[in-house]
């Protein structure tokens, strides 16, 4: 799933959670500032979180701007389209 400042991708596992950076954002305090941002976000939304899948949050380059409230949303709306994807998809086997 692509959002305007991170991609989330899912596939089946155990429930872990994983970011990724690209050294292009900047800085290694930069890079850290947005994974502790990102990972704050989605400890918020463990309810949506699946224990079934395992998690890959992959960041975009317009996050470095973007306000903690936006990620917060960005990362709910993706966790939920997420959830409706493979639910979807385990209804058809």
């Amino acid at each position: 799933m692509k959002g305007e400042v991170a991609r989330l991708i899912a596939c089946p596992g155990t429930g872990l959670v994983g970011i990724a950076v690209s050294k292009k954002i900047g800085s290694r305090p930069r890079r850290n500032k947005l994974k502790r941002r990102f990972r704050e976000a989605v400890l918020n939304q463990g309810k949506l979180l699946s224990r079934e899948l395992d998690y890959v949050v992959v960041i975009h380059n317009e996050a470095v701007s973007t306000s903690f409230e936006k990620i917060e949303e960005e990362v709910n709306t993706l966790l939920a389209r997420m959830i409706e994807k493979w639910a979807g998809e385990s209804e058809s086997f």
